[in-house]
């Protein structure tokens, strides 16, 4: 055995290591937990829901990956605004709204806002943070596509 066999070798193993290895997420991916123990049509509902979302919501904010990926969860921009799909319904004790003909309850938790759906089948959750101004026109956009398939 010649004196590179054994670094060929090495370098091989260490190849394979890294092929085998779990991906990562992109640095660029904002955490969002996903919604557990959904009901197969609640899935589909809320995956037809993410189909339609808005690319981007107020200011110009684009969508983003999420992870991990779910059907029942999705972001927008940096700080990221987050939604989680199939959620109980918003508490009718939080603040309620009706931004383009969809309800929601609203619930200050200091450092964002929490807007649940309320009357929905499926409800969704979209936590702004407060760096945001245009929460209602950033909460608005979304109504088309709770509208269309929260009914």
């Amino acid at each position: 055995m010649s004196r590179r066999t054994p670094v060929a070798l090495a370098l091989v193993a260490l190849l394979a290591a890294a092929c085998s290895a779990k991906p990562t997420t992109s640095v660029h991916d904002v955490s969002v937990p996903a919604v557990n123990g959904v009901s197969p049509a609640t899935l589909l509902t809320c995956r037809n829901l993410k189909l339609d979302l808005p690319k981007q919501v107020a200011g110009g904010t684009t969508l983003r990956p999420a992870a991990p990926l779910s059907d029942t969860t999705a972001a927008w921009g940096t700080p990221p605004i987050t939604l989680r799909c199939g959620v109980r319904a918003g508490s009718p004790l939080d603040d309620p709204y009706t931004f383009n003909g969809v309800q929601w309850a609203m619930h200050d938790n200091g450092a964002s806002r929490l807007w649940t759906t309320l009357g929905r089948k499926v409800n969704v959750v979209v936590e702004v943070p407060d760096a945001y101004s245009s929460q209602a026109e950033l909460i608005g956009g979304l109504a088309a596509a709770v509208k269309a398939n929260l009914r």
